[in-house]
């Protein structure tokens, strides 16, 4: 749960509110009609903006939209280290993707298949656009699946 401190604008954790009046006893789930003898709100989740490779998006305080506190975020530039992590993670999920889609057709390579030869070598070409995806000139952020035969 995030918690508005009104006067301050800060948005903090409600671990983090309960820290600030250690002596005092909260119920729970905490509310707005506690929060507000403490000056405070409670914050609700709005929808984040998109982002794209490169950026990353953080939380800018709250806005009051029809008596209800909402999040309001910005899109920030992400440092060197955060976008080689990022990409780093986006290449490992499409990978584990692409795995998916070759365990699902592992079986057209096999000596016993009951595909034709013809067959066989339509399912090859698709096995080997697989192996070329982390080749492609967007990977891993854009990403050309090939089409299934």
């Amino acid at each position: 749960m995030q918690i508005l401190l009104v006067s301050s604008g800060d948005v903090i954790q409600a671990s983090e509110f309960h820290a600030l009046y250690p002596n005092t006893s909260f119920p729970y789930p905490l509310t707005d009609a506690v929060l507000e003898g403490f000056d405070a709100a409670v914050v609700n989740y709005a929808p984040q903006p998109s982002v794209q490779p490169g950026e990353k998006v953080e939380v800018d305080g709250a806005e009051l939209i029809d008596g209800e506190w909402f999040l309001s975020y910005k899109v920030v530039p992400q440092t060197n280290e955060e976008y080689a992590a990022a990409t780093e993670q986006r290449a490992y999920t499409v990978r584990k993707d692409r795995a998916f889609l070759f365990a699902d057709c592992d079986w057209t390579q096999l000596m016993d298949s009951p595909l034709s030869s013809g067959d066989q070598a339509v399912w090859a070409t698709y096995r080997q656009a697989l192996r070329d995806v982390p080749d492609q000139s967007g990977f891993p952020y854009e990403v050309e699946w090939p089409a299934k035969p």
